[in-house]
C-alpha cells in the first residue's frame, strides 16, 4: 500500500514534462520571461512548408504562348503609318505645310505618336525617298519581330531599343534615320503573351512537389525571448509542445506510473532481502519514502526555481543536491545501506523522468557517495563543514574534468564550479536543519542529535554534577570505557559515549543511597536488604522519568532501562539470604526489571559500567590485575545470561576486554613516590579507602574502610558492581 502511495505522489510531482505550463500568448505580443522547451519534439510546421512552397512557386518562370499575327500587324502598321504620310502629302486642301502637319498627326493610328519634326522629314520627302524609308522602316520590324518580345515592359523595351540600333545600322542621313526609329519602335509589339493558366499550372506543380517541412526543437531551447515579439511561428511551437493549450499525454503519464512502479517494486525487493529490519519496520519505510519525495519535490521545486524556468545544465547541477541530500539524510537517520539505494532511485528517476544527462547524474552520484561517508562519520560538530567543504570540492573536481571531457567552454566550466560550491554548502545546511526536524517524529537519534546531547552544559547533566557528583564522575569514566570499547568492534562509540553519561541520572532523585555519593555515614546501615533493593533499583525507572521529562532519544533511554538488564543485586541478596547459596524465588525480589541488553552498544555500557565500579577497588593495579577483573565480570554476566537478547560476539567481547584493559592501564597507572613528601603514605591509604567506598556498586558499603579489594562480583561478601 505504501508502495502504491510513493507511486502515486512520485507520478504528481514529475509530471510536468507531461502537463506543461500553460503560455497564454498570441502574435504581436510581448513574451514576459524566457519560454523554453521543456522537451524536444519534431512536427511539421505548416507555417514553415507554405513559405517553402511559395518560395519554390517564386522560382518557377513565367509561361507565354506565341502570337503568329503580331509580325504582320507589325508591318501593316508601318504600312498604315506611311499611307497616312502619304496621303497627307498629296492633299490639295492643305497647301501649308503646318496644316497638314497637324492633319497627319492626328490621322496616324493611336499608338503612333511621330514627333513634328520627323512628320516634316516625311511629309517634304519625294515619293521614291518616302517609299525607300517605308521599306527600309518594314525592313527593321522584320528583323526586331524574328526574335521573342515577351509581354511585359522590360522585353518590350529592349525590342525599341533593338529597333533603334538596326535603324541607326542603315546608315540613313539622321533625319530618315529618326523617322525610320520612331514608326519601327511604334511598330514593334510583343509576339510572346503570357499565359496565366500555365503559369499556375507550372507553380501549383512546383509547389505540390516540396514535401512538407519538419522543425526540431531541441529541449531547453529557447523559444522566445523575454521582450520579444511573439510571431506566429512562435505560436505554432508553443502549440507542438502543448505550451498553448496543455493537456494531458495520457500515454506518457502510463509510461511514468509504469516505470515509477517498476523502480519502486525493485527497491522493495531489495529492502525485503537485504534490510529486513528496514522492510518490517513500517516507521523506516514512511521515513525511507518521506525522504525519495523531499528530494523530488527539490526537483520539482528547481524546475521552475523562483518562477524562472532553468536550463538543462542549471537543472542538472541543482540534482546534484536534492540527489545527494535525502541520501546523507538516510545515512544518518536509517543506516548507509538504504542512502545508497536512495541515491541510486533518486538518479534513475530524475534521469528518465526528468531527462537529465548522464554527466550530472554521474556528479550527484559520485557526491552522494563522498557525503554518505562523512555523515555517517560525524564526530563533532565541525565535521559537518567538512563534510560540506569534501562534497563541494569533489563536484568541483568532476565538474572540470567532465567539461574537459564534453569540450565545454571556459565560460560553462566556471558557472558550473559556482554551482556545485553552492547546492555543496546548501546540502549541509539543509542536512543540518531537516536531521533536527526528522528526528523527533520518528524516534530517532542521529549523530548530530547525540553530540548535542554530549554538551556537558546541558541541564540535566549540569544537575547531575551538583546533585550526584559522585555519579557523575562515574559516568564520565564508563563513557571513556564505552567508547573505546565500541570503536574496537565497530558498534556506534558516540551512541554508547551519550548513553554512558546519561545512564545513571536516576540516582540524583536519592543520591545518599549509592556510595560514590556518600561522603561520611551509609544509609543502608539501617535498612532491611530488601528495602535497600528497591532504592538501589528504583534509579532505573526514575532514571527514565526524568528521560521522558528532558524528552531524551530512545536509543538513550535504552540505556538506561538495559544497562543493568536482570542483573542480581547480589550484595543485598546475599545478606538477606545469610549465605544460602541459591534460592529461586527470593533471587527474583533482588533482580532489576531489565530487559536484558538489546544491542552490542547497550551491551558495552553493561559491562563498562560494572568495570570501571570495580577498577576504582584495585589496589596496586597492574595489568595483569585489571585483565583479571575484567575476565571475571565478563564470565559473570555471560554465566548469568545477560547478552542472550543481543548480537554481541565472542569476536566482539575479545575485542571489548582488550579496549577495557588498554583504557584502565592508562586510566589507573602507578603514582610515582615522590621522596620527601609529608604524608605521602596517608594520601595514598586514603585514596585507596575512597577506592574501596566508591566502587561498592549502587548500595552503600557496609564493610569498614580499609577493606581489602573485593572477591569476584557474584561472590557472596560483595555485589557486583553495577553503576
Amino acid at each position: 500500500m505504501w508502495g502504491l502511495v510513493l507511486t502515486a505522489v512520485l507520478a504528481g510531482l514529475l509530471a510536468s514534462r507531461i502537463v506543461p505550463d500553460k503560455v497564454a500568448l498570441q502574435p504581436g505580443d510581448t513574451a514576459p520571461h524566457d519560454i523554453r522547451a521543456r522537451r524536444s519534439r519534431t512536427y511539421v510546421s505548416a507555417i514553415a512548408t507554405q513559405r517553402a512552397r511559395q518560395a519554390a512557386a517564386g522560382r518557377v518562370p513565367r509561361q507565354y504562348d506565341n502570337d503568329p499575327r503580331a509580325a504582320n500587324e507589325a508591318g501593316r502598321l508601318v504600312s498604315t503609318v506611311f499611307n497616312v504620310i502619304s496621303t497627307e502629302k498629296a492633299n490639295p486642301r492643305s497647301p501649308e505645310l503646318s496644316k497638314r502637319l497637324a492633319e497627319a498627326q492626328q490621322a496616324l493610328p493611336a499608338n503612333v505618336n511621330l514627333s513634328p519634326a520627323v512628320l516634316k522629314t516625311a511629309l517634304e520627302a519625294s515619293d521614291p525617298a518616302l517609299e525607300d524609308l517605308m521599306n527600309r522602316t518594314q525592313q527593321v520590324v522584320a528583323q526586331v519581330m524574328d526574335s521573342d518580345i515577351r509581354s511585359d515592359n522590360d522585353s518590350v523595351d529592349s525590342a525599341r531599343r533593338m529597333a533603334q540600333e538596326f535603324a541607326a545600322g542603315l546608315h540613313l542621313n539622321p533625319e530618315a534615320t529618326r523617322l525610320v526609329s520612331e514608326v519601327a519602335k511604334s511598330a514593334v509589339r510583343p509576339n510572346r503573351i503570357l499565359s496565366v493558366t500555365a503559369t499556375a499550372n507550372e507553380q501549383d506543380r512546383a509547389m505540390r512537389a516540396v514535401s512538407p517541412v519538419e522543425v526540431s526543437i531541441q529541449r531547453d531551447e529557447v523559444i522566445t525571448r523575454k521582450g520579444d515579439i511573439v510571431t506566429e511561428q512562435d505560436v505554432e511551437r508553443y502549440n507542438a509542445l502543448g505550451l498553448q493549450h496543455p493537456g494531458l499525454d495520457l500515454p506518457r503519464l502510463a509510461g511514468l506510473c509504469l516505470f515509477l512502479g517498476g523502480v519502486v517494486l525493485a527497491a522493495s525487493f531489495f529492502l525485503r532481502y537485504y534490510e529486513p529490519r528496514i522492510y518490517k519496520d513500517l516507521r523506516l519505510l514512511r521515513l525511507l519514502g518521506i525522504l525519495v519525495i523531499f528530494g523530488a519535490a527539490g526537483l520539482k521545486a528547481g524546475y521552475s526555481f523562483l518562477g524562472v524556468p532553468l536550463s538543462a545544465s542549471q537543472l542538472g547541477y541543482l540534482a546534484t543536491l536534492w540527489i545527494a541530500l535525502p541520501a546523507m539524510l538516510a545515512a544518518v537517520l536509517i543506516n548507509v545501506d538504504s542512502a545508497l539505494l536512495i541515491s541510486t532511485l533518486l538518479a534513475v528517476t530524475a534521469g528518465v523522468a526528468w531527462e537529465i544527462e548522464a554527466r550530472y547524474l554521474a556528479v550527484a552520484l559520485v557526491g552522494s557517495l563522498v557525503g554518505i561517508y562523512g555523515v555517517s562519520r560525524i564526530r563533532d560538530r565541525n565535521d559537518l563543514m567538512r563534510v560540506a567543504a569534501t562534497v563541494s570540492l569533489t563536484n568541483v573536481f568532476l565538474v572540470v574534468v567532465l567539461g574537459l571531457l564534453y569540450g565545454d567552454a571556459h565560460t560553462e566550466i566556471l558557472i558550473g564550479m559556482a554551482w556545485v560550491l553552492g547546492t555543496g554548502v546548501a546540502s549541509a545546511l539543509l542536512f543540518w536543519l531537516m536531521v533536527a526536524i526528522l528526528e523527533r517524529p520518528f524516534g530517532l537519534v542521529t549523530h548530530i542529535g547525540l553530540l548535542e546531547l554530549s554538551d556537558m552544559n546541558r541541564e540535566l547533566l549540569r544537575r547531575l554534577q551538583w546533585e550526584a557528583p559522585g555519579t557523575y564522575h562515574h559516568s564520565l569514566g564508563v563513557a571513556v570505557l564505552a567508547e573505546s570499547a565500541a570503536e574496537a568492534i565497530g558498534a556506534d562509540a558516540l551512541l554508547a559515549r551519550v548513553a554512558a553519561y546519561y545512564h545513571d541520572i536516576g540516582k540524583m532523585r536519592r543520591p545518599q543511597y549509592f556510595a560514590e555519593n556518600q561522603a561520611e555515614g551509609n544509609v543502608h546501615d539501617n535498612l532491611a536488604p530488601t528495602l535497600s533493593t528497591i532504592a538501589i533499583t528504583a534509579h532505573v525507572k526514575e532514571g527514565l522519568e526524568l528521560a521522558k521529562q528532558y524528552h531524551l532519544p530512545p536509543q538513550v533511554r535504552d540505556g538506561i532501562n538495559q544497562h543493568h538488564g536482570t542483573s542480581l543485586v547480589s550484595f543485598f541478596y546475599h545478606q538477606a539470604t545469610g549465605g544460602e547459596i541459591h534460592n529461586d524465588t527470593l533471587e527474583q525480589q533482588f533482580r532489576y526489571e531489565g530487559p536484558k541488553p538489546q544491542s552490542r552498544e547497550m551491551a558495552i555500557l553493561m559491562l563498562a559500567d560494572n568495570v570501571e565500579a570495580i577498577s576504582r577497588t584495585v589496589e596496586k593495579p597492574t595489568p595483569q590485575k585489571i585483565e583479571q577483573t575484567i575476565d571475571t565480570i565478563i564470565q559473570a554476566k555471560l554465566n548469568d545470561g545477560q547478552f542472550d537478547e543481543c548480537d554481541l560476539t565472542f569476536r566482539d567481547i575479545g575485542g571489548i576486554k582488550a579496549a577495557f584493559v588498554r583504557t584502565l592501564v592508562s586510566m589507573l597507572h602507578t603514582r610515582i613516590e615522590y621522596p620527601g613528601v609529608p604524608g605521602q603514605d596517608d594520601a595514598a591509604r586514603a585514596e585507596g579507602e575512597n577506592g574501596h567506598r566508591n566502587g561498592n556498586g549502587d548500595h552503600g558499603t557496609k564493610d569498614a574502610p580499609g577493606e581489602a579489594a573485593p572477591p569476584a562480583p557474584d561472590s557472596p561478601d560483595r555485589e557486583p558492581a553495577a553503576n
